[in-house]
């Protein structure tokens, strides 16, 4: 979706061959292969146990993620997730079977993607197993390749509808959007097109399965047909057809300006249904949506289209729903900007680009320095400095941010040993844990085995984690810190104060400390309603005997109030900007109260 959406349908092609090229290449001489649809596809292995199957998936993953592309785009990176699920006696229709690959293909998904996961049923609960497959991939089959499936007729292939929905599809929409361009070229008469999708679709599909996907898609189509038909006019000609997955096109004609189209697409959404029953399920509608416009964005149907796509893209970043966004040359420069980021990453971290600067949190009553955080940071050899700001969210996107996460902790451990060595003991080094990474079945095992590989003590490691991570699973997320707090793992509760903060959380998870939100201590001194909250907020936490740390302190009158109001510890420039391991630790060693004689 990032290549389609970045570079156009055309190079998303070329990916889609690339992969269905690489799956027949790596299968055996009975296997089937097929593309269920969009980026989808399936694969029947037959005569082969779960074990050798999770083998034979993580050998076509790596050759998929081994190879490049041939395609219009240089260093294009592609990586695949792989559902796998193993037909038994409870499984009664092939549809079933499906489902269960799904489920274990969206768990690969929500837990760092690029990975294997078998299905499995587990305490007489069927769910997917969300674990990462310790099984070494199998060699590439030593048997040539089955041949090639025979091509469909030339009346199959150059069929024009979509067979699920009866809409036109991606090649008719093409074609009628060049008819109209060629039609008003002489009088630039104003043509939009536009991208629409469904928010919910992937979790319907992964909760609920394709059949029920599929007649989402269908009432779907339904809808948006008999909605034109209701806002037809003698001069409005609109015409919609099904791209790709849950993906609808619209090319809009006979509209005057911006305002109008903007009006339409509004009605449009207003015809359509808020929530729908597919058998029994009820499902909550609501879509994202992109426009372009001839000639102000592009003069070709497969670059408005695009065009189109991207800004759809952006919709989704906004809040609200059915939101409409219209392409600029700004979602433009956003959209190349982040795939670009996502095919550096991984060269990032096989080339040592990052590295890790670290910032004191000190107690406020001592001036001693309690723990050092660990801040990823990124110095690319072209375009220099990266912020934060700009590579972690297209990691976590991407679930690369797990990859990082494991070199972020190990790192941090190492450099802990090495203040241990120095004579600096009782230092804590904190670290941030994405909400994907928490997403991993085994990341207490992964936090475990880093903490053994570098023999950093669990009582000096404190991972940081937001409260959202205990959004999508309140018992995984509950379990799996109650259990590296018994090994002597510290928690803090980072930003409190902001998004979906919850006396429960605190009720439920007793944390070592909370962190607040810089956003409540602001560019001066904290007044009114900001002060009111940081005074409940640490009046609360104290009650629940939980220490406090206030970020974003940069003047004495800040830190003056936050004495004043008991708060424990602080953080911010007044006390120390993140610097290197070099610096930090000239920083630790003038903080005389934090040096003590080597033990040895």
């Amino acid at each position: 979706k990032n290549v389609n959406d970045t570079y156009g349908h055309h190079v998303g092609d070329q990916v889609i061959k690339f992969v269905a090229d690489t799956l027949r290449a790596n299968s055996r001489g009975d296997d089937v292969v097929g593309r269920m649809g969009g980026e989808e596809f399936c694969m029947i292995l037959p005569g082969v146990d779960p074990d050798r199957s999770v083998a034979i998936a993580e050998r076509i993953r790596l050759a998929i993620a081994d190879s490049q592309p041939s395609s219009d785009v240089p260093d294009l990176r592609i990586t695949a997730s792989f559902g796998l699920s193993q037909i038994d006696k409870k499984v009664s229709d092939p549809p079933e079977l499906v489902n269960r690959s799904d489920e274990g293909l969206y768990a690969a998904k929500e837990s760092g993607r690029n990975k294997t996961v078998m299905w499995s049923k587990t305490v007489g609960k069927e769910r997917a197993e969300v674990a990462e497959q310790n099984v070494a991939p199998e060699p590439a089959p030593e048997i040539a390749p089955k041949p090639p499936v025979a091509q469909p007729s030339p009346r199959a292939t150059e069929s024009t509808s979509d067979d699920l929905t009866g809409l036109g599809n991606r090649k008719w929409f093409l074609s009628s959007v060049n008819t109209a361009l060629k039609d008003s070229r002489d009088d630039e008469q104003l043509i939009a097109v536009s991208s629409l999708d469904i928010n919910s679709f992937k979790r319907v599909n992964g909760a609920l399965g394709h059949v029920v996907g599929d007649k989402l898609l269908k009432r779907v189509s339904d809808e948006i047909q008999s909605a034109i038909e209701e806002l037809k006019t003698e001069r409005i000609d609109v015409k919609a057809a099904r791209l790709a997955n849950d993906e609808f096109g619209l090319l809009l004609e006979g509209f005057d300006n911006v305002s109008d189209v903007q009006a339409w697409m509004n009605a449009l959404f207003n015809l359509m249904s808020e929530r729908v029953d597919i058998e029994g399920h009820q499902i909550i509608l609501n879509f994202s949506s992109g426009v372009s416009l001839f000639p102000r964005d592009a003069d070709e149907a497969r670059s408005l289209l695009q065009n189109a796509t991207a800004a759809r893209t952006e919709s989704k970043r906004r809040e609200g729903n059915n939101v409409v966004e219209f392409f600029s040359e700004e979602i433009n420069r956003s959209s190349y900007k982040r795939l670009w980021l996502e095919s550096q990453l991984h060269d990032a971290l096989e080339n040592g680009q990052f590295m890790l600067h670290y910032q004191p949190k000190t107690h406020v009553e001592s001036g001693r320095i309690e723990c050092m955080e660990a801040l990823i940071r990124w110095s690319h050899p072209k375009v220099g400095d990266i912020s934060p700001n700009e590579f972690i969210s297209v990691a976590e996107n991407t679930g690369f941010i797990c990859n990082i996460g494991d070199w972020v902790l190990e790192e941090a451990c190492i450099q802990g040993q090495k203040w241990r060595a120095d004579g600096i003991q009782n230092l804590r080094v904190a670290v941030n844990l994405s909400n994907v990474q928490l997403r991993q079945p085994d990341i207490e095992e992964r936090i475990v085995a880093i903490l053994d590989k570098t023999g950093f003590p669990a009582d000096l490691l404190e991972l940081e984690i937001t409260e959202t991570a205990f959004l999508n699973d309140f018992d995984h997320a509950v379990n799996m810190v109650k259990s590296l707090r018994k090994r002597g793992v510290h928690f803090a509760l980072d930003d409190f104060g902001t998004g979906y903060s919850s006396l429960n959380t605190l009720k439920e998870l007793p944390f070592d400390s909370i962190k607040i939100d810089r956003s409540f201590i602001g560019d001066s001194v904290p007044s009114g309603a900001d002060k009111e909250i940081l005074g409940a907020i640490i009046k609360i936490a104290h009650t629940l005997e939980i220490p406090v740390v206030a970020e974003g302190v940069e003047t004495k009158a800040q830190l003056a109030l936050l004495k004043q109001m008991k708060c424990d510890a602080v953080q911010g420039y007044m006390f120390g900007r993140p610097a290197g391991p070099e610096k930090a630790t000239e920083m630790l060693t003038n903080n005389a109260a934090r040096r003590v004689p080597n033990a040895a």
